[in-house]
């Protein structure tokens, strides 16, 4: 049992250093926002990238909101998105 344990222990640490070398953060609404940034950084070409690396968090809060109906901007909501949806694009309506 102390192997299982510790075995999970590794994973969920292995994970979590996984997650924040590659978004630099392990909080879900976190890896969301990077990874819409990312998305605009991919499709916006030069300017469109500048953009979308200076947009605050609270912009993309609020885009990630709208696009789901004014829902507030939760983990529960942001790992709900990132699980079964495709990643958001700033700007981009449902």
């Amino acid at each position: 049992m102390k192997r299982i344990v510790t075995l999970l222990v590794v994973l969920a640490v292995l994970g979590a250093g996984f997650l924040y070398l590659t978004y630099g953060t392990i909080e879900p609404c976190g890896i969301l926002r990077e990874k819409m940034r990312r998305e605009a950084v991919r499709e916006g070409g030069d300017l469109g990238g500048l953009l979308a690396t200076a947009m605050p968090d609270t912009v993309l809060n609020a885009m990630i909101s709208a696009q789901h109906d004014n829902e507030p901007v939760t983990p529960a909501l942001c790992i709900r998105i990132l699980v079964f949806e495709p990643t958001p694009r700033p700007g981009a309506s449902r």
